[in-house]
């Protein structure tokens, strides 16, 4: 979430320190994602360098560039990076992937049979166990949560759930572009570009993990929703 953000700072630094101290927090991010070795993070990081820079002059050249020079040096990462990146297209080699589709069947499962109202708000991990004869020997299943946020709050609030989020999501998004077209600076349009690219590399993510009840996109939500109020009670909206 916060790379988009990030990277809207270190372009809009105009002072040497400043874009010095911003370029500093990217790479600590960067590295940081990158020894969690969480695929998820490695997607989401990429998505949101890429959505921030396509549109900047200039920017696709960079990207390109990144991807040449990732390509080129890949043989030279660790190894265990080179692992969980080929693990992504090869999945079934992988045991954590094979968990991950295990849960997501589950939910599916729980959604089959409680379609309207789902298992209740937090209850995934308690019911799992139910449904582990339903799933082939082929995937894992385990007492965690559904590693996909779209699949666990079907499984947990029913299609109903699943709607409200899909339309929280689309009304931040349409929020943000708003914003973007009708700032007053370009500065300013920036900033809600920033928002919305971070909010697109959430929804990405939720692919991969169940953070429902993660605060950290609520509050995204909620810088978004705080903007378009405040704008509202400007002459530029």
């Amino acid at each position: 979430l916060t790379i988009p953000l990030t990277l809207y700072m270190l372009w809009s630094a105009r002072r040497a320190l400043h874009r010095t101290l911003w370029t500093l927090a990217a790479v600590i991010q960067a590295v940081a994602i990158f020894y969690t070795h969480a695929r998820m993070g490695y997607l989401g990081m990429v998505l949101g360098v890429v959505l921030f820079l396509i549109r900047r002059r200039g920017g696709t050249a960079i990207v390109l560039w990144a991807v040449l020079v990732t390509a080129a040096t890949y043989p030279l990462w660790p190894t265990t990076f080179q692992t969980r990146v080929e693990s992504i297209l090869d999945y079934t080699s992988s045991e954590s992937s094979r968990t991950r589709i295990g849960q997501q069947l589950v939910g599916l499962w729980m959604f089959r049979d409680h379609p309207v109202t789902g298992v209740g708000p937090g209850n995934f991990e308690e019911n799992v166990k139910r449904y582990t004869d339903r799933v082939p020997d082929r995937w894992r299943v385990e007492v965690i949560g559904a590693h996909n946020l779209y699949v666990e709050v079907l499984a947990e609030l029913g299609v109903q759930g699943l709607v409200v989020l899909l339309l929280i999501l689309v009304y931040a998004w349409r929020a943000a572009q708003q914003l973007r077209r009708r700032a007053p600076t370009p500065s300013t349009a920036l900033l809600y570009e920033a928002l919305g690219a971070s909010l697109l590399v959430f929804a990405f993510s939720a692919l991969f993990v169940h953070a429902q009840y993660q605060k950290e996109w609520w509050l995204l939500l909620a810088v978004i929703t705080a903007a378009r109020s405040i704008a509202a009670r400007t002459d530029f909206t």
